[in-house]
């Protein structure tokens, strides 16, 4: 009797099994293509998010700005504009009168804001003033950045400071501008050799030797006056 129930169970199973392989192979099958289908989009859609073997992007090389133009698009990034070091002492900062102590609070005052911040918007603008002691740059530092042009553009990153007159000739060089600002003449003749254009700030004549390089060394008696004649 055991035997008996025993047959025709397994008779039922094997029925039951074949039946079911019969009525459900081709379904089953065709959710295996999905699943493999899915995977395969999911697998090579990451990748191309992610750029793995993608080609990366052409970059396109900004175009020689040209001399002596100065003012560009503000919303130009700085990459593409042309660069500009300044010295700031007496171009944009000046020596109050009869205030003993250099690093002082009121030892200097900001001139010439207007043009700072245009300078600010046309120009990859660097700015370089020689200190005495980390005082003296803090207030210096302050002044420039709450005048207003780091709201038009200018890069806080890019308001640098020195201790010596090589190492401001040294950053200037490094940093390598087409045009170059200052108000004394020792620098700009160290680099003349390096810079293309240099511009000398102040009302007394400038040196022959430096101002009779043609289409070098200009002068202007005031930044503002500078920025004012500057080809728009």
């Amino acid at each position: 009797m055991l035997s008996f129930l025993v047959y025709h169970y397994n008779q039922l199973f094997r029925l039951t099994f074949r039946e079911a392989l019969r009525r459900y192979s081709m379904p089953l099958l065709g959710l295996i293509v999905v699943v493999c289908g899915v995977a395969y989009y999911l697998f090579f859609d990451t990748r191309r998010r992610h750029g793995v073997g993608a080609r990366a992007p052409a970059t396109l090389t900004p175009a020689p700005a040209a001399a002596p133009g100065l003012v560009r698009s503000p919303t130009i990034p700085s990459e593409t504009r042309r660069r500009v070091t300044c010295s700031t002492k007496q171009v944009f900062f000046r020596e109050r009168a009869g205030v003993g102590d250099a690093a002082g609070p009121d030892a200097y005052a900001l001139q010439g804001v207007s043009s700072l911040c245009l300078l600010s918007k046309a120009c990859d603008l660097y700015l370089i003033t020689q200190v005495a002691d980390d005082k003296e740059e803090e207030q210096l530092r302050a002044l420039l950045l709450d005048s207003g042009a780091v709201a038009a553009g200018l890069d806080p990153r890019k308001v640098l400071f020195c201790s010596t007159p090589a190492g401001r000739g040294s950053m200037v060089r490094q940093l390598a501008p087409t045009l170059h600002i200052d108000a004394d003449v020792v620098p700009l003749r160290a680099l003349l050799p390096h810079i293309p254009k240099l511009v000398l700030i102040g009302d007394r004549p400038g040196p022959s030797d430096l101002m009779n390089v043609p289409g070098v060394v200009t002068q202007f008696d005031s930044i503002d006056a500078f920025v004012r004649t500057a080809p728009q």
